[in-house]
């Protein structure tokens, strides 16, 4: 009979251990990670305030500006966004204001897309809902450009239920968005 471990299964034992560790540090991370990106979207959805500022930031950094509006819903999409919540390095976002019920949704996916987005293939995309109802939302993006040809302006017309609208100007330093 041994009385013992030999150096070998001490060896296998710590390297066990060492992995056990490391999965258990890097599952933590995840989760502290998805944590904070969580609560950073609650605060998105609740605030008016990082709500323009993020429709903002989506629009400054895209690329693409394209507006329609329909009967059921008015649509906002900005292509080329460099301005991604999923870590995306370019990103398509479209900012969707369902007319029924006076709500607004931030679609984000890495590939070109429309609206409305089929169900079956709903898992491919990010959808950032915001919580508080609006009376009303429009984007207007002008026709004229400035007398260099390289700049254009945004207007933000954003009205959400029992509060004061806002309105916002953006002059845009990428003409080719327009």
């Amino acid at each position: 009979m041994r009385g013992g471990f030999t150096l070998i299964e001490l060896i296998v034992s710590v390297a066990i251990l060492f992995l056990l560790v490391f999965f258990l540090a890097h599952n933590h991370r995840t989760l502290q990670m998805s944590l904070d990106q969580s609560l950073r979207y609650e605060a998105i959805e609740q605030s008016d305030d990082d709500l323009i500022s993020l429709l903002i930031r989506d629009i400054v950094q895209s690329d693409e500006i394209n507006i329609a509006r329909g009967r059921e819903y008015d649509q906002l999409y900005l292509g080329g966004s460099r301005s991604s919540l999923r870590g995306f390095g370019r990103t398509n976002i479209a900012y969707v204001a369902l007319k029924p019920s006076a709500s607004l949704i931030r679609i984000e996916a890495p590939f070109s897309f429309r609206v409305p987005v089929e169900r079956a293939e709903a898992y491919r995309y990010h959808f950032l809902p915001f919580g508080q109802p609006l009376d009303s939302f429009k984007i207007y993006k002008s026709q004229k450009r400035d007398q260099n040809d390289s700049a254009c302006s945004v207007l933000i017309y954003i009205a959400p239920k029992e509060k004061e609208p806002r309105l916002l100007e953006l002059g845009l330093l990428n003409a080719s968005a327009c």
